[in-house]
């Protein structure tokens, strides 16, 4: 019995060495740090800009992030008040930069999108997927070296180009989440 023993043990550290030096699994979400927490529309000082603010943070096990967003704009003389909701899902994708995202609003629209986080970090492009010839969306994500983080949604009338349809800045409150 005794003699078994070191060749057991000896099995057994070649069968768990491998598995030692690969380590832990990366971190699908590395690039993805620079927006978790809760973020606030800086705004223009103009009131009738609106406010607004997001939330990311990573749910289900850290499989899926989610982003909760909020604007609301006053009532003007031409229209009345709004206040837009939506929700973005984003989940891995078939490399370590690209990433799927789904959003959805309160206004009933579906937008899929891919998603680009470079390597260099800091940034997020989504362009959407969709049946042509519908219209085509692009949402980007950039950190300023405030700490600000500049968010321009871009529309495109099909087969045309793509126009900045709205921007702003995001400022972080409160505490910073999962780091």
């Amino acid at each position: 019995m005794k003699r078994l023993i070191g060749p057991i043990l000896a099995l057994a550290l070649l069968v768990a060495l491998p598995m030692l030096a690969r380590g832990a699994a990366p971190d699908p979400w590395a690039r993805w740090r620079f927006l978790l927490g809760e973020w606030l529309d800086a705004g223009a000082g103009d009131p009738s800009a609106g406010s607004g603010g997001s939330k990311f943070a990573l749910d289900l096990d850290g499989k899926i992030l989610v982003r909760h967003n909020r604007a609301d704009y006053p009532a003007a003389p031409d229209r009345p008040a709004v206040a837009h909701r939506d929700l973005l899902i984003v989940y891995p994708g078939t490399c370590d930069s690209l990433f799927r995202a789904s959003y959805f609003d309160n206004e009933g629209h579906v937008i899929q999108y891919r998603v680009l986080v470079p390597a260099a970090g800091g940034r997020a492009i989504f362009d959407s997927e969709g049946p042509e010839p519908g219209p085509r969306f692009r949402l980007t994500y950039d950190t300023q070296a405030d700490g600000g983080i500049a968010v321009v949604f871009f529309i495109g009338p099909p087969g045309g180009e793509l126009k900045r349809y709205v921007s702003g800045t995001l400022r972080r409150t409160g505490t910073l989440p999962g780091r």
